[in-house]
């Protein structure tokens, strides 16, 4: 970067820097080329998505390696810009203690102090309340907190941020002998790891569990908003969950109850989409069609001025990143005085003030309700999966079992594969290359037509090689009956289903998966969003499936995913305990 800079090769500065982003991890920080980087050339590269690194402490230890180099001509700087450079929220408080206590950085105690202030309020659920103690010039003037920090919204994971699937809420399985002989939480919150087989309990919500719930993930909170009692009563409460110090906090609470909705967090707002709202004076649950905002920093809920082109209910929405949009596909939307399947698709810009904000799309190949989209920002396109085609048909010709894709491209519709679990009320999603679905409801047709063979495999019966890879918590011969007991009850009929359901439906326990692409190295995937790249890869021309089986507890116990659990995908910040 040095050379580029002396002969002003730009051509050579942008290779310098792509390199530098793509191999982050492995710089020699105390190297002369890099303590004496420019302020100029420090913000081109620690403003950039690009840095491929899974832990952002690399970046802020990186930030202050250079500082500490000549701290008197370069301490007003970082104090101006630290919050631009790092992405401070995806550094936890273990860490940043254990930074602060480092001697090495000692020469820059000014700096320390003001990223540990800076830190306690962005992760404190209510941080802008403390600075309204504060007038802005105050704040400014006496440097008590950088122009930045105010504004939250400017941060954006790196292309290396580690990302997870989250689960939350639904009914459990409590009456089922299975479930019994290992017991089971009364509201249930977990992690998945990487490729789905193992899950780890973290801390439940203190509230009580429900169903028909929504979920959405910021950089470093996950959201839960309304949704239902397990005895059927519409809920208002919110909560969330820090992502850096593992603690649920309480929100404001909806003006209405709501359930049946969905959730999207864009930048520093969530919007609510839709749902069955209550009507405090009537008693009375009609499908709305309003949009609420919450302003996360200053934890108010308020009505948009924007709304949906109709009552809406069940619908999926996507948010797609690359282009700031919101997708809808399929829900119950209202025909007069009755509620249908909709084969409708649109896009909502929510940031659009001249009356464009919706953008209708081709309508989906059938009516459905409860489907699953998924994004791949690679491809530029979006996976339809599964959902119900009927509110009253209870047949499994009535759920399906497609996959489509919708390419912007071509601006159409197809088919690109199918589900062996027909399934609705699913959560799908695009993690690296590989498109997963996970959860939702079928019906007992489909388990039931399944081969014994195949359903062991899934719940993967003979797992003694895992078994002795794992710290052993219970006995091989527990697991294993617990195990065998599962494959009864799939295969003879002697499931047990939970309160919420009627027969013939069920939660649908198996994951499915396909790989998309194939690529020299997969975990580049998910951060290809430049064109600059080391690395390329190739659409095969259709998803090959995969092979997975029932996810695991660390304690080898099968996972029995619950009713209408609602999952979202949020950064792992590799301190779940």
């Amino acid at each position: 970067m040095n050379l580029a800079h002396w002969f002003d090769d730009d051509p050579l500065f942008k290779k310098a820097i792509l390199f530098l982003w793509h191999e982050f991890q492995s710089v020699d920080y105390f190297s002369s080329d890099f303590v004496n980087l420019t302020t100029k050339q420090i913000t081109k590269i620690f403003q950039s998505d690009q840095i491929n690194i899974s832990q952002e402490r690399v970046v802020l230890e990186a930030l202050l390696i250079w500082l500490c180099h000549d701290v008197k001509q370069r301490i007003e700087f970082f104090e101006n810009n630290f919050l631009h450079l790092v992405r401070l929220p995806l550094v936890t408080r273990s860490e940043l203690l254990e930074i602060i206590d480092n001697p090495k950085y000692t020469v820059a105690n000014d700096a320390l102090q003001f990223l540990f202030l800076a830190h306690s309020f962005l992760n404190h659920p209510s941080f802008l309340n403390e600075l309204e103690k504060f007038s802005l010039s105050d704040i400014r003037s006496i440097q008590y907190l950088p122009n930045s920090l105010i504004d939250p919204k400017q941060y954006r994971a790196r292309v290396g941020t580690l990302y997870r699937v989250y689960g939350l809420g639904g009914e459990s399985d409590s009456s089922n002998s299975t479930l019994e002989s290992y017991g089971s939480q009364s509201n249930e919150f977990m992690v998945y790891n990487e490729d789905l087989s193992v899950v780890t309990p973290c801390t439940p919500p203190y509230a009580a569990s429900r169903v028909h719930h929504a979920v959405a993930a910021s950089l470093n909170w996950i959201y839960v908003v309304g949704g239902e009692s397990e005895e059927g009563e519409l809920l208002n409460h919110c909560s969330r969950f820090s992502l850096t110090d593992l603690v649920w906090y309480s929100m404001s609470e909806l003006d209405s109850p709501r359930s049946h909705h969905t959730l999207i967090c864009i930048e520093n707002y969530l919007y609510i989409f839709g749902g069955y709202c209550l009507n405090w004076s009537t008693n009375y649950s009609p499908a709305s069609d309003s949009i609420l905002t919450y302003d996360i920093s200053t934890n108010k809920w308020s009505n948009s001025h924007h709304k949906l082109p109709f009552g809406l209910v069940d619908t999926c929405t996507l948010l797609l990143t690359h282009k700031g949009l919101v997708m809808f596909a399929g829900g119950l939307e209202e025909y007069g005085d009755e509620m249908r399947p909709s084969d409708c698709a649109f896009l909502y810009d929510p940031i659009e003030e001249d009356g464009e904000n919706f953008k209708f799309l081709p309508k989906l190949p059938t009516p459905l309700i409860s489907v699953a989209l998924a994004c791949d920002t690679v491809e530029d396109q979006v996976f339809l999966c599964g959902g119900r085609m009927s509110m009253y048909g209870s047949e499994i010709n009535d759920i399906s079992n497609k996959v489509f894709s919708f390419k912007f491209s071509t601006n159409c519709w197809t088919q690109v594969t199918v589900l062996d679990f027909p399934r609705y009320s699913a959560f799908s999603f695009v993690l690296y290359d590989k498109l997963y679905v996970i959860g939702g409801i079928t019906v007992d047709e489909v388990i039931e037509n399944t081969s014994s063979s195949l359903l062991a495999s899934l719940i993967n019966i003979d797992s003694d090689d895992s078994l002795a890879n794992r710290q052993q918590t219970l006995t091989t011969d527990t697991v294993r009956n617990i195990t065998s007991n599962l494959l009864e009850q799939f295969s003879f009929g002697d499931y047990i289903r939970p309160n919420i359901l009627q027969a013939p439906f069920r939660p649908c326990h198996f994951t499915e998966g396909w790989q998309l692409r194939s690529s020299q190295s997969s975990s580049i995937m998910l951060a290809s969003t430049s064109s600059d790249n080391f690395y390329t890869s190739s659409t095969q021309s259709r998803p090959k499936r995969l092979k997975l089986s029932l996810a695991r507890y660390n304690n080898h116990l099968p996972v029995i995913t619950r009713c209408y659990a609602v999952y979202c995908i949020a950064p792992y910040l590799n301190c779940i305990k």
